[in-house]
């Protein structure tokens, strides 16, 4: 019996692209065949589940509650499979979100695999199987595409920064740390959770796992680039013994919405706007 791969852990995959590669096979049942065959289950008559229907039916959304299943009773959702079997004499459904399919299902000595290969037939094992590699397998090109796109953006900004050089002063990460050393963001025992990106991301340049600090550069005014976002800092409270300075992190595709002047202006001078909206060209070439 084929064990389900163990290396997808967040992947959401899109259910109906899946669905339509395999509606062919016999084991497959569409919609409405799964509401004639399991008529009686409690999970299509509770009041979540109406909820869902109605919203599918107003087209608020792109497919039912359940997106289609298998004959011997597994349950493709949008965001999760729900197993429905029989245990001691009495009907169970266990729910798994696609993200914890392989923890649960990928293990060769796990006993929720043994039962579930004894409770279901081949093909549909077979199926639930191929739709986890399929998880895993898109997982991975997204993964690769990420990479790929943030080796360009890294790019990018190191062209950005030779730009700018011949036009402002431009602050290396030393620098910053001197300039901001009351900025909560450099404050190495504060604000782990808040800063945790920013935590990580320390650790392994300090450990020679990343060519480049967590901040690449900043300008006088505050603005801060770091490699999958910008950084601004945007209001500093005076206390009795030091001042407190608070930041606002951005993605860098962000930078092109619509929107992202009237959203960001106020917290950013106009220089550093008109930086940002070059990076912004620079990014769609």
């Amino acid at each position: 019996m084929q064990i389900i791969q163990n290396t997808h852990t967040t992947y959401q995959p899109n259910i109906l692209t899946y669905y339509k590669t395999i509606e062919h096979l016999p084991n497959v049942l569409n919609f409405e065949q799964l509401l004639q065959q399991f008529d009686s289950l409690k999970m299509l008559h509770n009041a979540s589940y109406f909820r869902l229907m109605k919203k599918w039916e107003s087209a608020e959304m792109p497919h039912p509650p359940v997106v289609f299943g298998l004959a011997s009773g597994a349950f493709f959702t949008a965001g999760k499979i729900v197993f429905y079997y029989h245990r001691n004499g009495q009907a169970r459904l266990k729910g798994l979100p696609y993200s914890s399919m392989s923890l649960y299902l990928g293990n060769k000595n796990s006993k929720f695999t043994d039962f579930l290969i004894s409770r279901f037939s081949q093909a549909d094992w077979k199926v639930i199987a191929d739709f986890s590699n399929y998880c895993t397998n898109n997982y991975k090109i997204n993964q690769a595409r990420k990479t790929e796109r943030k080796a360009r953006q890294l790019e990018t900004l190191q062209d950005l920064k030779v730009k700018l050089t011949e036009r402002m002063p431009i602050l290396e990460y030393e620098q910053l740390l001197d300039k901001y050393n009351h900025f909560s963001l450099f404050e190495a025992d504060r604000n782990w959770n808040r800063f945790h990106w920013y935590r990580k991301a320390l650790a392994s340049w300090k450990n020679g796992n990343m060519p480049y600090p967590p901040i690449l550069f900043g300008l006088e005014s505050g603005l801060m680039f770091g490699k999958t976002g910008f950084i601004c800092d945007y209001r500093a409270d005076q206390g009795e013994c030091e001042s407190k300075r608070y930041y606002l992190k951005t993605d860098y595709r962000n930078i092109n919405h619509p929107d992202f002047e009237n959203r960001l202006s106020k917290f950013l001078t106009t220089n550093d706007m008109d930086v940002l909206k070059e990076l912004g060209k620079m990014l769609m070439e």
